[in-house]
């Protein structure tokens, strides 16, 4: 994957993290778990976070708003309770998250919407 395709990973993951609960199950296959996919989605964009630093993808402000929006996901997804599709819905760290992936989008001046995940390849389990 070269920079800009790992660019574009990021903003998509953070457009699904920031994406209403209708938006991320309608971008998604129905034979996934929704709540593993927005996390693992934000999780493995982010480890690709160094070399986009390096390389002056990202900003110091944008990089600390998406170490706060990593924080946040891992912590709720150790929640089991939290963890669930009707907690996705309506539970107010979800919604914290949104928020909080909607300020990433602005630090990095792009917009949110729709992600794009053709990218990702999803196989049934």
């Amino acid at each position: 994957m070269n920079l800009e395709e790992q660019y574009r990973a990021l903003i998509e993951s953070i457009k699904l993290a920031a994406a209403p609960y209708s938006m991320q199950i309608s971008n998604m296959p129905s034979y996934v778990n929704i709540v593993d996919e927005v996390v693992n989605t934000y999780e493995e964009a982010f480890y690709l976070l160094p070399e986009l630093i390096i390389n002056n993808y990202v900003s110091k402000e944008a990089t600390a708003s998406l170490i706060k929006l990593f924080t946040w996901i891992n912590l709720t997804s150790k929640d089991e309770s939290l963890c669930t599709t009707d907690a996705l819905r309506t539970n107010v760290r979800w919604g914290e998250i949104r928020k909080y992936a909607k300020e990433s989008l602005d630090t990095l001046d792009e917009s949110s919407g729709p992600p794009d995940l053709s990218h990702i390849k999803w196989i049934k389990g």
